[in-house]
């Protein structure tokens, strides 16, 4: 979802588990005391809504849409966003 905006929700107290296709970038998150997703398709068991901040339409559809793609995994009521860059 973008390091600035989880560290928002860090210090807001809002649990986090993160995934990024290059786990480096997550640590300072794990670090900081987010979840690191093991399995990215296992977050619908956890939680109530999903928010991503994806760089580029492909990477919007890869991720929704893709082999492991989330759509299909959505439950009744669960949420997701799509944060927006610029």
């Amino acid at each position: 979802m973008g390091s600035r905006m989880a560290a928002t929700c860090k210090k807001r107290a809002i649990p986090l588990l993160v995934f990024n296709r290059t786990r480096e970038k997550a640590e300072s998150l794990v670090a900081g005391g987010a979840t690191w997703a093991v399995l990215r398709r296992l977050w619908h068991h956890r939680w109530k809504s999903y928010s991503r901040c994806l760089p580029i339409p492909e990477a919007v559809e890869e991720a929704a849409l893709g082999k492991e793609g989330f759509l299909s995994r959505l439950a009744p009521g669960q949420l997701w966003t799509e944060l927006q860059y610029g």
